[in-house]
């Protein structure tokens, strides 16, 4: 179990072994690792199947994201290729309008500035654009709370810098 602020949440088993399958495979990878939480909005009457948006979604995030590193890397930085974690969940008695809620789990090395998470939430909003068919501006089809930076150690467990996660037994 997992708490937020005074927020308890909970989960099946299955799905809390994927949560954390996810998260020790971009420990494993990463040492420090920021996590980028927000809300997808569907566009009223959307037509795609739940797993097909999301697939479609994250697989033009990460063609974007490997399209950014790659011209960071013509300018002579130093950046290396980095995998897309990402964690997502919706309401189990969702409607139209219910939000996708996504949380990234990026290189904090790479996605460190400020400046790159402006970066990145571009990439997010021209991802979810496309797989939306929107030409015009969807900014506000996203939605950031906060930015939220972990550090792991070597036996995977975690402190959250802002205090806002916490592992609890």
């Amino acid at each position: 179990m997992y708490t937020e602020s005074n927020i308890k949440l909970s989960c099946n088993a299955l799905w809390q072994k994927c949560v954390l399958a996810t998260l020790y495979r971009a420990a494993a990878t990463h040492p420090k690792i920021k996590l980028l939480q927000f809300k997808l909005i569907p566009c009223p009457g959307m037509n795609k199947a739940i797993p097909s948006l999301i697939a479609d979604f994250t697989g033009e995030l990460h063609r974007l994201i490997s399209e950014h590193l790659q011209c960071k890397r013509r300018k002579d930085k130093s950046v290396e290729p980095t995998p897309l974690y990402y964690l997502w969940s919706r309401e189990a008695v969702a409607n139209d309008a219910t939000p996708y809620l996504m949380v990234l789990l990026l290189n904090n090395d790479v996605w460190c500035k400020s400046r790159e998470v402006v970066v990145l939430r571009n990439l997010i909003e021209q991802a979810w654009g496309k797989v939306l068919d929107e030409d015009n501006s969807v900014t506000h089809l996203v939605v950031y709370p906060e930015v939220l930076s972990l550090v792991f150690d070597a036996a995977n467990t975690y402190n959250a810098e802002l205090g806002v996660l916490e592992q609890t037994a």
